[in-house]
């Protein structure tokens, strides 16, 4: 499964109703995964986020910081199996 996310994270008091990685992670336990082998991850950063508000940006590695900033995502994802 895999979201785009353009707000901070703020963690208080939990930040699991939201597509955070907290967030999917107990969404696919609700549908039925085993919690414990649930993979999380995100990537994204305040330059990114900005930069996708207006135009589509065109990656220019001289300008463009790729530095993951975790409270920041600009997209997150879950790997989950459920066993037969």
């Amino acid at each position: 499964m895999s979201v785009p996310f353009l707000v901070k994270v703020h963690r208080y008091p939990v930040d699991c109703t939201r597509w955070t990685e907290l967030g999917l992670k107990h969404f696919l336990h609700e549908c039925g995964f085993p919690l414990a082998p649930i993979r999380t991850g995100s990537w994204g950063n305040r330059a990114c986020v900005a930069a996708n508000f207006d135009d589509w940006v065109v990656y220019d590695p001289a300008i463009h910081d790729l530095t993951d900033e975790p409270d920041f995502p600009y997209h997150v994802w879950a790997l989950a199996r459920r066993e037969p």
